[in-house]
């Protein structure tokens, strides 16, 4: 599957699974950080940042999917369970 099938697939789902796949991307990238496998210079680096801009635009439009950023200045505390 290709970036901009990805990308046309996220703007068919709700909001709230966007949202997961957006969580579920992210502990992918802070795992291969964490372990070092993401070098600025990576084919993975690359993807992601063409897949960044490529969404630029929806989250510069679109309340919905920058709903929670109203939420960045407050104390954020994890519960786990």
């Amino acid at each position: 599957m290709t970036i901009e099938q990805i990308i046309d697939e996220l703007k068919r789902l709700p909001t709230i699974e966007v949202l997961r796949v957006i969580e579920a991307a992210t502990r992918r990238v802070m795992e291969e950080i964490k372990e070092g496998q993401l070098e600025s210079d990576s084919p993975l680096a690359a993807r992601l940042t063409k897949a960044a801009e490529a969404l630029r635009e929806d989250y510069a439009t679109d309340g919905d999917l920058i709903a929670f950023t109203a939420l960045d200045s407050e104390e954020f505390i994890h519960a786990s369970g």
